[in-house]
């Protein structure tokens, strides 16, 4: 990880800060530490940056639809209510991939007598959510769209993209890792500075069971 120049001391301006949300990987880490997806990615990020540093002007949110009946078991009325609620804030940006189902054949346990048994399944995958936002992360970057940059993920397939923003475009690339017990050390060696989410950020930057939207009011869905 390659610190930044705090010693000077933050600069007279904010930095302007585009923030790069990888949306499962970031619901799954939260609700897997604390138990809670009903957060707004927004008011988290304004908790966890430091605002004499960082002026956050879009958090672009990366995911895709569930299917409803599809492997997984996502609910696409309670994900979303959740993309209604925190469209309030104009600064979220949604950005959508897609899910696609695939059928391919897995080796299970080997049985009493040694013999590999084979099954039929049917898996879901989710495709372009992550290419999405490597290539806007360095397409913004190239355009001077922001003057740092904020990763939310624990994929290190992200690596390269920000270590092409950070050593070839000199912009500053921070990482928030949703998941810090499976931590990933190719994002913390190409990223400029972490932070680490914390469970008093969670329930700070937590919604409203009901939110009061300009199209009506969005209750919380059950067990978000």
């Amino acid at each position: 990880m390659h610190s930044e120049q705090r010693s000077t001391g933050p600069p007279a301006v904010p930095r302007r800060t585009t923030v790069f949300v990888d949306g499962l990987n970031f619901h799954y880490g939260v609700a897997r530490r604390f138990g809670q997806r009903w957060v707004d990615p927004v008011a988290l990020c304004q908790r966890v940056l430091d605002p004499k540093w960082h002026d956050i002007r879009q958090v672009r949110f990366y995911t895709s639809l569930f299917v409803e009946g599809g492997p997984g078991g996502g609910d696409p009325s309670a994900q979303n209510a959740y993309h209604r609620a925190v469209s309030q804030d104009n600064r979220f940006v949604l950005r959508l991939g897609q899910f696609r189902f695939r059928r391919e054949t897995v080796r299970l346990a080997a049985s009493e007598d040694g013999d590999p048994r084979f099954a039929l399944a049917v898996g879901m995958r989710e495709k372009r959510s992550d290419v999405n936002l490597a290539a806007e992360l360095v397409h913004l970057a190239h355009l001077r769209s922001f003057e740092a940059a904020v990763v939310v993920s624990n994929d290190s397939d992200l690596t390269t993209a920000i270590e092409i923003v950070r050593s070839e475009l000199h912009i500053s690339v921070g990482v928030l890792n949703p998941q810090p017990s499976r931590q990933r050390h190719e994002l913390l060696e190409a990223a400029t500075f972490s932070r680490t989410i914390r469970r008093a950020d969670v329930v700070a930057a937590t919604l409203p069971d009901i939110v009061q939207t300009h199209m009506g009011p969005v209750p919380r869905p059950s067990g978000w």
